[in-house]
């Protein structure tokens, strides 16, 4: 059975790695759906980052180890955590996201969903 437009809120949990800032994004989803994008996240400044102080929109983005083209970053109008691609990086745009404007997502207090 195909789902399009669907959001659904998941029990998705980041926890933080204190000696690297790296993060991980754990839970589960509904018939595994997109699954592939849980798991380590470290704070990423190459490429596609081209702001002076490699934030966005004041905040620190997260590549996905091993999948640099999965990031993680925050949309400042939205007030949205997003997990997307690399080429939406800095738009309200995303697989997963979680409204709450905590300084990493690590200390969101909402729940994450999932579009799809």
């Amino acid at each position: 059975m195909k789902r399009t437009g669907v959001v659904w809120s998941l029990l998705i949990a980041l926890y933080a790695h204190a000696d690297d800032g790296a993060i991980y994004l754990m839970g589960s989803t509904p018939d595994g759906m997109r699954a592939e994008w849980l798991g380590w996240y470290a704070i990423h400044t190459g490429k596609p980052i081209t702001t002076k102080n490699k934030l966005v929109d004041g905040r620190p983005v997260y590549a996905k180890k091993g999948e640099l083209s999965k990031l993680i970053w925050f949309n400042k109008k939205s007030g949205r955590w997003y997990a997307g691609k690399a080429r939406a990086l800095g738009k309200a745009a995303g697989v997963l996201h979680v409204a709450d404007v905590a300084m990493t997502p690590d200390k969101a207090s909402n729940r994450w969903q999932i579009w799809y």
